[in-house]
């Protein structure tokens, strides 16, 4: 299982890579085209967190193939248990601000133009919420040092640190950290998925009642592009969560974590891409440009 487990750890890196060149063309089409829309503006916060999920738990996992019996400070592991959950959260955290976005902007349009749209408004949300990201990434390193341990060093059979794998390390203070981790997680993902649920049938009703009208189909056309964003990361979750309570192998629960690490980042491009009309328009007429100076170059040869 270690053989293959770096082979997919490699194979990751690589989807990885290609997944951040998707995510970086979808920022810089978004820049391009104004990130004064909110919309926009909410992609672009989108990618770039997946991008950053991506990127650590890529490192991560290869850190742990090329130095299997890697040794880190104290300091070092509560760095890497920030960025981990400040990562992880800001992946649901984006989700719940463009739902809320859009509700607001279909059923109160104009106190949305007056504090949103106009103002920078939208920016102002979405600094708000990558704070909030930070703050909550912030409180379980905080946690963490209320451990109390019987060893100066211990070891932790994972990729990184997270607070209930070192929390299992510890003599004492276990429980308030252990239950604050599981709470945080757990209310953050499940106040995306009732934001998603409640915000969609809302649209979805609204839409159905009214006279069908451009803006409507507008509407339903976002709500369901937010929806499929937002289906991906919960079907990795639940699936993993899912495969590990039958299947208690770490190589194969290491190789599980790839898929929620790589899927979002590698998938969510494609999903904007081709559902966003600003990106696709943009997409296609850089396309084009291509294929017309490739033909260009070929007419010019004898």
């Amino acid at each position: 299982m270690d053989n293959s487990r770096r082979d997919v750890v490699v194979l990751s890196t690589v989807f990885m890579c290609l997944a951040t060149v998707t995510n970086l063309a979808v920022i810089g089409t978004c820049c391009l085209r104004g990130l004064h829309k909110p919309v926009l503006l909410h992609i672009a916060a989108s990618c770039v967190a997946d991008v950053f999920w991506g990127i650590l738990g890529i490192v991560a996992h290869l850190t742990s193939v090329l130095v299997p019996r890697r040794r880190v400070s104290f300091s070092t592991c509560l760095l890497e248990m920030f960025w981990m959950y400040f990562t992880l959260l800001q992946h649901f955290l984006n989700n719940i601000l463009m739902y809320v976005d859009r509700h607001w902007a279909i059923f109160y349009p104009y106190r949305y133009v007056h504090l949103v749209a106009q103002g920078n408004g939208a920016a102002k949300l979405v600094a708000f919420v990558w704070l909030l990201g930070i703050t909550l990434g912030a409180t379980f390193p905080a946690v963490a040092t209320m451990l109390l341990f019987c060893d100066d060093s211990i070891v932790i059979y994972d990729v990184t640190c997270h607070v209930p794998i070192v929390a299992k390390s510890a003599c004492r203070n276990v429980r308030l950290p252990s239950v604050y981790s599981t709470c945080v997680v757990y209310t953050v993902v499940g106040l995306t998925a009732l934001t998603a649920a409640f915000s969609t049938c809302c649209i979805v009703r609204k839409c159905r009642r009214d006279f069908p009208s451009k803006d409507n189909r507008k509407a339903l056309h976002t709500c369901f592009t937010q929806l499929a964003v937002c289906s991906v990361h919960f079907t990795c979750m639940l699936f993993v969560a899912a495969f590990k309570r039958f299947i208690r192998s770490p190589a194969l629960g290491s190789v599980l974590d790839l898929i929620v690490i790589v899927t979002p980042a590698a998938v969510n491009p494609f999903i904007f891409g081709l559902r966003t009309q600003e990106i696709r328009a943009s997409f296609a007429s850089f396309f084009k440009s291509i294929c017309s100076e490739v033909s260009k170059y070929f007419t010019r040869l004898p």
